[in-house]
């Protein structure tokens, strides 16, 4: 889903629950289903026989996606490194020489001048099922290296039928928490922790010497290093995943932070981890046949996985004990079951802002037992890897 769509879905949230006139919610939507938010001068492209929104919709429709900016901000381009390159500008070829194995032609401004790479192919790439796509992706390293990745793809396969589904929670201690009670990737955080203490040792070092971080060969070594035994750990566990009797996952969008690691190992391991689940999940969907469905994820550390309570108290470190209805657990798996719960709540949205998820948790719990929940929750977590 884009940063655009979620905006929409945003917005139109922020219209239901005003207590804006009809007429002017009409308008609002209308400005919204054509993402019009920044047009000041009313030239919204509607059908001719249209009237065309007022001038206070537009205004109105700034502000409210002003607001939403402010809790989920435009993804920022700058610091992008990698280019993707579909058929339009990419066209792939096999080489007949035998230095290389393929030639990527790519289309530049100059008509009639393409650049042509030479790449070298692997096993594994010429092993693998499927067909060479024209499609690169072009990456550009902290070493200023230039890097050029071809895509095999092989036919979708059918969705599995048969299976269990599994709820999956992720995190830095546990990476990888599962609702049938596993926990999975238990040895990567004292890895961690180590590079960690020699990444911290290098920087200070590096600015005694006046020394520039970027600048160093031996710290973008060490980052490269962090970030693909991390990149290796999550793609090993959920292959392993993907080989049990699963027919569907449950998860939820969260980034590996906490566990005492330092804000710029926080920053490394959030950005590789994230993508790199991301990436492994659509994989299993399309190699494996793993249906794969986001849930809302906050207060999922929080809330009891068999009562629904939510108390920021449940949880103490590594064990989950209900305040309501005592039920004790590893608070990782906890929070998986939780995730798993989520799915069978059609009230509960992806969209949704924290608030109303705790207000709509609160009155089914209300509605179930009979008595209010403990209903105590804070704003934010120190040291978690929760929301």
């Amino acid at each position: 889903m884009t940063w655009e769509e979620i905006a929409k879905l945003r917005v139109a949230a922020l219209i239901r629950g005003s207590k804006l006139p009809k007429n002017t919610q009409f308008w609002l939507y209308r400005v919204n289903a054509f993402r019009a938010w920044w047009l000041k001068d009313g030239s919204l492209l509607l059908p001719t026989d249209e009237e065309a929104p007022p001038a206070a919709a537009y205004r109105l429709s700034r502000q409210m996606i002003k607001q939403v900016t402010r809790s989920h901000p435009r993804p920022r381009l700058g610091s992008i490194r990698t280019m993707l390159m579909d058929s339009l500008i990419a066209n792939v070829e096999r080489s007949r020489a035998k230095t290389f194995d393929y030639w990527v032609k790519i289309s530049t401004l100059d008509r009639g001048h393409p650049v042509m790479i030479p790449l070298s192919s692997y096993k594994h790439m010429e092993t693998a099922p499927g067909r060479v796509l024209h499609y690169a992706q072009v990456r550009i390293d902290t070493d200023n290296q230039v890097s050029v990745s071809l895509l095999r793809k092989n036919a979708l396969a059918p969705l599995r039928e048969d299976g269990a589904v599994v709820g999956l929670d992720w995190g830095l201690l546990h990476m990888f928490a599962t609702s049938d009670g596993q926990l999975l990737g238990n040895t990567i955080f004292p890895w961690l922790k180590e590079r960690d203490a020699e990444r911290l040792a290098l920087t200070r070092a590096l600015q005694k010497q006046g020394i520039k971080l970027n600048a160093s060969r031996r710290y973008r070594a060490l980052t490269r290093r962090i970030r693909e035994h991390t990149v290796n750990e999550v793609n090993r566990i959920l292959n392993q995943l993907s080989r049990r009797s699963i027919r569907a996952i449950v998860v939820e969008r969260l980034d590996f932070r906490g566990g005492g690691m330092s804000p710029r190992m926080n920053h490394l391991l959030s950005r590789s981890a994230r993508a790199t689940v991301k990436a492994k999940l659509t994989s299993l969907t399309e190699v494996a046949g793993i249906a794969v469905t986001y849930e809302n994820p906050a207060y999922t550390s929080q809330q009891c996985a068999s009562c629904t309570n939510i108390d920021f108290r449940n949880r103490s470190g590594e064990l989950f004990r209900c305040r309501f209805c005592g039920r004790k657990s590893h608070a990782d798996i906890n929070g998986a079951r939780t995730i798993l719960g989520r799915s069978h709540n059609d009230s509960v949205q992806l969209w949704m802002y924290r608030g109303t998820v705790k207000k709509i948790i609160d009155a089914q719990f209300t509605q179930h037992w009979g008595s209010p929940p403990t209903g105590l929750t804070r704003r934010r977590e120190p040291s978690s890897t929760r929301v």
